[in-house]
């Protein structure tokens, strides 16, 4: 009986370092966020969560997602400078000519996918 509630102390002390990883894992993004200085516009940290103007980044359009996604790709200016970008469709044709003019104008080589009903595979080169 002894030795099995040493295997049970044991096994409770592992849970709980396992535990502690789990909730330093959760809680890492925000305090690296909060930490750091990314110089996006209205970017700011609430409580480990990013806020886009004050709302939850999910609370974006899918255009304001897609923009805010080329303006964190733009702060490691050492990078590749490739964006893979999926999901066009989603935007009307102005606003998807906007973001691949906005791409064009900082230097960004994308690749653009979108889903349609044609059944050829179309290439187009801007």
């Amino acid at each position: 009986m002894v030795m099995l509630q040493d295997q049970v102390d044991e096994l409770a002390e592992q849970s709980q370092i396992l535990t502690d990883k789990i909730e330093k894992a959760r809680t890492l993004p925000g305090e690296i966020l909060e930490e750091c200085s990314i110089p996006i516009e209205g970017l700011s940290v609430e409580n480990g969560i990013p806020l886009i103007n004050g709302l939850p980044i999910s609370n974006l359009s899918e255009g304001e997602k897609l923009d805010l996604c080329i303006d964190v790709a733009l702060q490691k200016p050492n990078g590749i400078q490739l964006l893979l970008i999926d999901g066009v469709e989603k935007l009307s044709t102005t606003l998807r000519n906007q973001l691949y003019k906005k791409c064009k104008d900082k230097g960004l080589q994308f690749i653009a996918t979108r889903t349609t009903d044609d059944t050829d595979l179309i290439v187009t080169e801007l």
